[in-house]
């Protein structure tokens, strides 16, 4: 796998995230987060920020995946809501998650491995024919472009055009 398209998707992924704990920042009373990535009428893609006790209250994790737990988790999922659900622990702390202060502090936490595992499915689930084991980091951003494109309004378009001139790689 390319260190660069691991870094980059890393990072972004760390920046979409954070949105959500900043959000959560501002929350005192409720401890459950959702931050939803892609919705059909057949699947859904989130991740959700748990306390481990309430994690433990799901039926049939595994032992691994109880033992991987933290205080506080970001766990990925996917599911069609009536048979299937996928759950990727992608990162945790032992402290609370809004007191990591950047994207940057957030990426420093997630499983680099789980993430790309959770991607890869994302990928898979909204019709991105895309192998990430193989995949230059040119061609996926020429891949991302192309899907960003056919996928999101003009003025969705201007935004993400300002925060690439904000982060520097617009050169």
């Amino acid at each position: 796998m390319d260190e660069k398209v691991v870094s980059l998707l890393k990072a972004s992924f760390a920046a979409d995230l954070y949105e959500t704990v900043n959000a959560a920042k501002k929350t005192t009373d409720e401890k459950n987060f959702r931050h939803t990535m892609f919705e059909s009428s057949s699947h859904m893609v989130f991740c959700a920020l748990f306390p481990k006790a309430d994690l433990l209250e799901i039926p049939d994790l595994t032992d691994e995946f109880k033992a991987s737990l933290k205080t506080f988790n970001i766990i990925g999922v996917i599911t069609d809501a009536t048979q299937s659900l996928e759950l990727f622990m992608l990162g945790g702390m032992n402290k609370p998650l809004t007191t990591l202060k950047s994207a940057e502090g957030l990426s420093g936490i997630l499983s680099e491995g789980q993430v790309m595992a959770f991607l890869d499915r994302y990928f898979e689930t909204r019709g991105f024919e895309i192998d990430l084991e193989t995949v230059g980091v040119d061609e996926l951003i020429r891949r991302s472009s192309e899907e960003t494109l056919q996928n999101t309004t003009f003025s969705r378009l201007h935004e993400i055009d300002e925060m690439i001139k904000m982060t520097g790689m617009d050169n």
